[in-house]
Parts: structure tokens; C-alpha cells; sequence
């Protein structure tokens, strides 16, 4: 079934997205600029707005 592969795939960059905003070292802080950050934040959210719209599609 395609969707549950992809839905591996996203999990999986989810992941791969995670573990890149990670800091090197604990206590240690990201090198991005304000202006990354929040692009960064606007992308997530518009990702996480199409997911609602899916999963409201799978609600029927």
C-alpha cells in the first residue's frame, strides 16, 4: 500500500529533521539566525497544516 510506505518516509525525515536541529553537544545552541529559525518554524508549520488536512480527509 503506497500511503503506509510514504507514511515510513515521512516518519523517517521527521527524524532526519530532528536530529539535524539537534545541538552537537548538550547545553550547546544551534547555529541559525533569527531569520532561519523562523523559517524554518513557517515550514514546520505549514507541513503540519497539511497533515491535519489529511488526517481530516482519513476522518471521512
Amino acid at each position: 500500500m503506497p500511503a503506509v510506505s510514504e507514511m515510513s518516509k515521512l516518519k523517517r525525515d521527521i527524524e532526519a529533521l530532528s536530529a539535524a536541529l539537534r545541538p552537537a553537544r548538550p547545553g550547546q545552541t544551534l547555529a541559525l539566525s533569527d531569520k532561519d529559525r523562523r523559517a524554518i518554524r513557517s515550514e514546520i508549520d505549514s507541513c503540519i497544516r497539511a497533515l491535519d488536512e489529511l488526517r481530516d480527509r482519513l476522518a471521512g
